[in-house]
């Protein structure tokens, strides 16, 4: 049987990791402690909670009665993003990472990308804080530093990675995701699966 440098090359560059890739995340280094602060809207009440995503979101029904997290996200271009991350995500290069399911991940990115102007964070403490988790599908922000980061952006930046970095098995009936994207300021987006 006859294999082709380039097949061999291509397979190298798929299964090493890419140079300035954040390592396989030790599970100390997590958190699930999210702080959302701001106002959804401009000049509406402001947030300041803290606790998992699933947990907050009837607290943030509270403040805003009307907010509907499942509500279809303004599908104009995503400027912000395309502004805050350069390139394309990495895919499927990191470590250890168990992969999420692509159909279910889209339960989780509509909550983060309907909070508007809120801004979602974590502290220097922890590396990563896991952002949103349901059904077996994470979404984190990853850090060596306190960020606060409008959650729109990072809804986005989920989508985005699941959009990209997804494979399929045959017959195209699952189709799973992994991988993570830079953002200039310092933190990255990471999707994967997880426990929950």
């Amino acid at each position: 049987m006859k294999v082709s440098t380039s097949v061999i090359l291509g397979l190298v560059a798929l299964l090493s990791p890419a140079s300035g890739a954040p390592a396989a995340t030790d599970p100390s280094s997590v958190t699930n402690v999210l702080t959302i602060t701001g106002s959804i809207v401009p000049g509406g009440p402001e947030l300041n909670l803290t606790g998992t995503l699933e947990e907050l979101i009837p607290k943030i029904k509270e403040v805003y009665p009307n907010w509907d997290p499942l509500a279809n996200p303004d599908t104009e271009k995503r400027s912000i993003e395309a502004r805050y991350f350069q390139g394309s995500p990495t895919c499927w290069q990191a470590g250890d990472w168990d992969a999420a399911w692509k159909q279910l991940l889209a339960y989780n990115v509509p909550y983060l990308q309907n909070l508007g102007n809120a801004a979602c964070g974590h502290s220097a403490v922890q590396e990563c804080t896991r952002v949103s988790c349901s059904w077996g599908n994470a979404i984190y922000l990853c850090g060596k530093k306190s960020v606060g980061v409008p959650c729109k952006r990072i809804g986005d930046a989920a989508k985005t990675i699941a959009e990209k970095c997804y494979w399929s098995e045959p017959l195209d009936i699952n189709r799973w995701t992994r991988g993570y994207w830079a953002d200039t300021t310092g933190y990255y987006v990471k999707v994967a699966g997880d426990r929950c």
